[in-house]
């Protein structure tokens, strides 16, 4: 019993320690990011991180004066994205490709957000984080992009 309690004791002790971390518990939270903001931007793929914990698609884009910017987009784990579309994958989305990017930003002001759907030049709309733009008026309609953010085809989905 002596045994059982030196090995229960420290294990219990280093559970809670863990699992009342703020950093473990905002890992997971939404809370950096504005869902009921909804915005899109278009520009050419920097870098996807095709990674665990979380994916990245940075994008550069023009900015207003002229110059341009790197925005960077957070979505899921590959395997959460292959869940909300089979047709994610590590080289779905190449450096070079054109790109438009729905997005819940993040609530600093930094150049990013969380990615909601990415329409893709050759049509594809690949939906990413589930709760991006969640109780905001979507950029993307039931038949694609509505409006004139981009001027790809896109097909409905």
């Amino acid at each position: 019993m002596l045994a059982f309690k030196s090995i229960l004791v420290p294990a219990a002790v280093i559970l809670a320690g863990v699992a009342g971390s703020p950093s473990a518990l905002a890992h997971h939270s939404f809370a950096s990011f504005d869902a009921s903001k909804c915005f899109t931007l278009s520009g050419t793929v920097r870098n996807f991180e095709w990674q665990y914990p979380h994916s990245w698609l940075w994008v550069i884009a023009p900015a207003a004066s002229g110059e341009t910017q790197v925005w960077g987009f957070e979505s899921m784990s590959p395997a959460q994205l292959q869940e909300v579309d089979s047709r994610w994958n590590k080289h779905v989305i190449s450096i070079g490709d054109k790109v438009t990017v729905t997005y819940s930003p993040l609530r600093d002001g930094r150049h990013g957000g969380s990615m909601g759907k990415v329409a893709l030049a050759n049509g594809w709309l690949l939906k990413g984080t589930p709760n991006a733009c969640q109780g905001a008026k979507a950029v993307f309609g039931p038949n694609g992009l509505t409006g004139n953010s981009a001027s790809v085809n896109l097909p409905k989905n």
